[in-house]
């Protein structure tokens, strides 16, 4: 389970963690959110006095941190990812239809039953993202609806 108070950014390190693409100077600026909102573990002192740390040193911190913070990253950083984002929805963060676009395994392991893609619009100057269901063609309001309901169908609720 991710704490309530954890960064609103810790679904995107445990992301980058997924793919082998967290960076130093990622896990250093999450590290002083982590101690802003009370955190003080020397893991995370680690990381944010060693934002130029090499990048095999990387994931044994992230490690250390999740252990820290009383996360079981033996779950694999993809579950982690997963967790937080859902944590991160029900704190008001993401939407449905991103908290389902960003976690495909877990998507496919409660039967959505549509394949989502993103799009990132520029309009003004201003970049949003538009999420489309690949087989129904489904988008905005109507698959931001479907999406909320099969959450809710599985216990996850947006905080009122």
């Amino acid at each position: 389970m991710i704490p309530v108070t954890l960064s609103p950014r810790s679904s995107m390190i445990f992301d980058h963690a997924a793919m082998k693409s967290l960076s130093a100077p990622r896990l250093s600026e999450w590290a002083e959110q982590l101690l802003r909102l009370g955190y003080d573990a020397d893991s995370i002192v680690v990381a944010v006095t060693n934002p130029d740390l090499s990048r095999e040193k990387i994931e044994p911190l992230l490690l250390a941190i999740c252990d820290d913070l009383g996360l079981d990253a033996s779950l694999s950083f993809v579950r982690l990812k997963e967790a937080a984002y859902i944590r991160e929805y029900e704190s008001g963060h993401f939407t449905a239809t991103h908290v389902l676009f960003a976690c495909n395994r877990f998507r496919s392991e409660t039967g959505f039953p549509e394949q989502l893609t993103a799009k990132l619009v520029y309009d003004a100057g201003v970049e949003s993202v538009s999420y489309h269901g690949l087989e129904t063609g489904v988008t905005g309001d109507e698959l931001e609806q479907i999406c909320l309901e099969h959450l809710e169908r599985h216990g996850i609720e947006r905080s009122r």
